[in-house]
């Protein structure tokens, strides 16, 4: 994973073009970065360079406001934009025979958008509706405050979404004005990375951009000067748990405080062996803790998180230690070896997912300027770098540069004066946004019907090798050199539906047990070993999964013989866990968009397992005893019944080493839980009251299980209902979004969690208090078309969406493996990917409909609906 591979080249006028090639899979991901960003804008104008996001696939002379959606679906592609503080930049994922059309698309929006009032009208609803949405979420909102208060007179203090007074008055003139001005190619570079060739790409982007002139691009500089002013935000919200925010300026994005930050998130609080994790999470002042960083490119912060089980003053006193004994003691080699090795392994993680590469390879050379910023960013070797990096901590952590932020429970009587600024905060809303009605119909497809579709190129699916170690346990293996990592992941048949009556959550805790010590390794002992290899072992009901280096290979067998066949079950990690598994609950029930689901579940499964929630509930948590967990271990830790997926730059002998390390695991006794039939489902709602700005809303019935007949004719009908697999925004609910603009974000299933047991229609959305009940009777007068508008086109686009998403489900090693379990877990074939472009080509129109029309007709919808209701 080098440098070695990348091209670059620089067109006449000034596009930067940036290649990566890699053909791991026949996809292609393409993004087009403009260096502008919200600190461009100009006083009146905030939220200028995020709404031009939104508006920039909203039509040019060429194409209508429906084409580029359109096109995307078409040719099974995906596309979507971001804005920051320092740029703005647009993707699109393509399978390898069509991405160049992507180049075409980018190019005309370089020069020919229009920003029709109308359309205007439309989207600024749904950015309304992003920034409420932003506006629930405590933690980031926090993050964004603490942005605002230590950058004074800069422009990093204004949110990039910007203000709602300002956003009213944004006209099509000024979106064109700040269009015309930083949308030229002197300030934009493209980065493609997949399976190309370097020289096609330069020779398309010729064609495509070649032609555009290169403007004058005046960008205002801006500076931050390093100063000793700390700040402290509190934030009185509506929740049970409180949330810490400690932050620290840094020094602008480059490619030594980016990777200096990154040792230093897992320095600091990242992982099981990071100093905050052993002061705050061993001892239970905490039920979680994470580091992380914004480095934007006139400056940046370093955040630590941290969810509080006790008082906060515990906690701030806690990381100020800390700090002092880094800035007064410096790291250890112990621990720089750590941090160095899992940051190395997340780099080799980012060559097998595209989007991760590409976003970074273009992020850093915004800010640098160099196209191989990225890989000597974690390649190149840097003397001294224990004392270099305790010197960065001493110019900038040290304790009194420390800023405080804070998500606090309200007080009881602040709840009524809460409500009534929210109330008011809607009905202030209301009176602007109904003078911006959309007048007219969105715009039918105007280009994309011209385009051709293309033969896709054949791939090779990945088939696992099936064996048997002596003790029955079933190994699905695949060896395949893309990096010189290796995933295992072992699928015990017992997950937390299994978990007993009155016990829920017993799943869970054994899984997070396992991984508090053995008779070899004492908790510490044991993270050690695993996070100064930079491992990744991860414990969850019903599977054990390690992500490592293939040289430590012999050492990994050894460690899952140790945590799966010995581990401790002490009473003190039980106390511990159960402290945090309780944290997590009340923080679970802070958050609407997830216990919405658990309300959704609790009537749609109601007598079913799959009612269960993971994490239990408060009662059943505190019953967990020490021999529960010794019974369910006994239990569910069995070789007979699991199954290992292990893919990766296998050793030659991997089989043997298996064999010689799990001849002693014994097989044992275990029972499936009863799956009764689900009852059958009623027309009803449930208001669930929370004080949020936006109402979360979920429809819900019972659907059909994966050996359904009918699963691939739903499945059709799903990817032209809601995008389905590609999560395209060329679906009837983003339809129904464009020309409503209700609500910012809509998604959903007509099959969520369908497998052996039965799934779920579920369709959930975001929506303002005031227009909550035309929101739910909008889809809900979708559904209950069914599929019968769907016409054959878009059954021919369902089609070759699907098939072209199949290669995305061997992207990455833990994919593969992950594929693996699931063809074995739901009885599917071996061949099962390489035969599904035929299975789905026989599937007729009438089928789907009438498919469709059984399910919907038979299962009334639930609408649940969490906020001030």
């Amino acid at each position: 994973m080098s440098e070695k591979k990348i091209s670059f080249k620089k067109l006449s006028n000034g596009l930067s073009v940036i290649v990566y090639p890699l053909k791991t899979i026949p996809k292609v991901m393409v993004q087009l970065w403009y260096g502008v960003g919200s600190k461009h804008e100009k006083t009146g104008e905030k939220g200028l360079a995020h709404l031009l996001e939104h508006m920039i696939f909203k039509g040019t002379d060429q194409l209508s406001e429906s084409d580029i959606n359109e096109l995307t679906h078409k040719l099974s592609g995906y596309c979507n934009a971001f804005t920051s503080y320092d740029y703005t930049g647009y993707l699109f994922n393509f399978p390898s025979h069509h991405w160049q059309h992507s180049l075409t698309v980018l190019a005309d929006c370089m020069k020919g958008c229009k920003f029709d009032s109308d359309m205007l009208n439309s989207e600024l609803k749904a950015v309304i509706q992003e920034l409420k949405m932003y506006n629930d979420n405590y933690g980031s909102t926090l993050a964004e405050k603490m942005v605002t208060a230590l950058f004074p007179g800069h422009p990093y203090q204004n949110p990039i979404i910007g203000y709602k007074h300002d956003l009213f008055e944004i006209t099509q003139d000024s979106l064109l004005n700040f269009y015309r001005k930083y949308y030229v190619p002197n300030n934009a570079s493209l980065v493609v990375v997949g399976d190309v060739n370097s020289e096609e790409v330069f020779e398309l982007a010729e064609k495509n951009f070649g032609h555009i002139p290169a403007l004058e691009c005046k960008k205002e500089q801006h500076f931050v000067g390093k100063d000793l002013e700390t700040v402290e935000i509190k934030l009185h919200r509506d929740v049970k748990v409180p949330l810490f925010l400690a932050a620290f300026k840094i020094p602008p994005c480059d490619m030594k405080s980016v990777y200096f930050n990154d040792l230093l998130c897992w320095i600091i609080g990242n992982g099981r062996g990071s100093r905050l994790y052993k002061r705050l999470i061993e001892t239970r002042l905490a039920s979680s803790v994470h580091a992380s960083f914004y480095d934007m490119f006139d400056g940046g912060i370093f955040f630590i998180q941290v969810q509080p089980t006790e008082d906060i003053k515990s906690i701030k006193d806690v990381i100020k230690s800390e700090l002092y004994n880094l800035v007064n003691n410096g790291i250890t080699k112990l621990e720089l070896m750590r941090a160095t090795k899992q940051v190395r392994s997340s780099y080799m993680d980012s060559f097998e997912n595209l989007d991760d590469l590409a976003s970074s390879i273009g992020r850093l050379y915004m800010a640098t300027g160099d196209p191989e910023a990225y890989f000597k960013t974690y390649n190149t070797h840097h003397d001294n770098l224990r004392d270099s990096l305790n010197n960065y901590i001493k110019d900038y952590f040290q304790p009194s540069f420390m800023s405080l932020g804070y998500v606090l429970p309200l007080e009881k009587d602040s709840l009524s004066y809460w409500q009534q600024y929210q109330k008011q905060l809607d009905e202030s809303d209301q009176v602007i946004l109904s003078r911006k009605e959309r007048q007219t119909e969105v715009q039918q497809p105007v280009y994309a019907p011209t385009v051709n579709v293309s033969n896709a190129y054949e791939f090779t699916f990945p088939e696992y090798q099936e064996n048997y170690l002596s003790n029955d346990l079933e190994v699905l293996s695949y060896s395949r050199k893309t990096s010189s990592k290796v995933e295992i992941i072992l699928d015990f048949p017992l997950k937390h539906d299994s978990d007993p009556e009155g016990l829920e959550g017993l799943a869970n805790i054994t899984a997070e047990m396992l991984l508090e010590g053995t008779e070899r390794f004492s908790h510490q002992q044991l993270v050690d070993e695993i996070e100064s290899r930079g491992m990744m072992i991860k414990s969850s009901a019903g599977y054990l999964t390690v992500s490592f280096l293939k040289e430590d290979f012999p050492v990994v067998v050894e460690l899952l013989k140790e945590i799966i066949l010995a581990p401790l079950f002490e009473d003190s990690a039980l106390e511990k866990i159960r402290q945090r598994v309780l944290n997590q609950l009340e923080s679970y029930w802070d958050n609407p968009v997830q216990f919405i689901d658990q309300l959704t579940r609790d009537v749609i499964y109601k007598g079913h397992p799959y009612r269960k929630n993971l994490l239990g509930t408060k009662e059943s948590v505190a019953l967990i005893e020490i021999e529960d967990i010794k019974n369910y271990w006994k239990k569910c830790y069995s070789p007979n019944g699991a199954r290992m997926a292990i893919v990766g730059d296998l050793p030659d002998d991997y089989l043997t080493q298996l064999q010689d390390a799990f001849v002693d695991w014994q097989k044992g006794d275990y029972q499936l839980p009863i799956y009764p039939a689900l009852a059958q489902s009623h027309d009803e709602d449930i208001s669930y009251f929370i004080n949020r700005d936006q109402v979360v809303v979920e429809l819900a019935a019972p659907s059909i299980s994966r050996k359904d007949p009918a699963y691939d004719k739903i499945l059709l009908f799903e990817q032209v209902l809601t995008g389905g697999s590609l999560g395209s925004m060329s679906s009837w609910l983003f339809e129904l979004r464009e020309q409503t603009g209700l609500f910012y974000t809509i998604s959903g299933s007509l099959m969520a969690g369908a497998g052996k047991q039965p799934g779920m229609v579920a369709i959930k959305t975001i929506l303002s208090l005031d227009r909550l009940e035309e929101g739910v009777k909008v889809i809900k007068n979708l559904l209950s078309q069914g599929a019968e508008d769907m016409n054959e086109e878009e059954l021919k686009q369902a089609k070759d969406a699907v098939i072209n998403s199949l290669p995305d489900y061997f992207e990455s090693n833990e994919q593969v493996a992950s594929t693996f379990l699931y063809l074995k877990r739901q009885g599917l074939k071996k061949d099962f990917f390489r035969t599904r472009k035929d299975d789905l080509s026989k599937i007729k129109l009438a089928e789907i409909k009438t498919a469709v029309k059984n399910l919907l007709d038979n299962n009334p919808l639930l609408t649940v609906k969490v906020g001030r209701v």
